[in-house]
């Protein structure tokens, strides 16, 4: 009764179960022991610059991504890649990520970066 009120909005946020890949993640991670030193660890960083934030409407034009093995990054299994979005109108994001829409229109399409 109460969620559906504005002012109770983030409530229902609360009361719904979580995104099925939280759920995923969740279950992925369980095993993982919380007091072995990360450094034991081996895993991948990703990075990403976007069109915006909405995750409707924007997005990805860069993509990059470095596997962590011993607390260090191992360059020869770098990854980074322009994404040419389907629109290349220059919007504020611009002025953060500063890539032009010249140098996304010669970037491949999200379909051949992440295939």
């Amino acid at each position: 009764m109460f969620a559906s009120l504005p002012l109770f909005a983030p409530l229902r946020r609360l009361l719904r179960p979580p995104h099925p890949v939280l759920q995923e993640n969740r279950r992925l991670f369980e095993h993982f022991s919380q007091g072995q030193p990360i450094g034991t660890y081996d895993y991948v960083v990703l990075d990403s610059e976007l069109t915006g934030l909405n995750r409707r409407r924007d997005e990805i034009v860069a993509i990059g991504a470095v596997r962590i093995r011993n607390l260090r990054i191992v360059l020869a299994d770098a990854f980074y890649s322009l994404v040419r979005p389907k629109d290349l109108t220059p919007n504020e994001a611009t002025l953060i990520h500063r890539l032009t829409p010249e140098e996304l229109a010669a970037a491949p399409p999200i379909e051949e970066v992440l295939p």
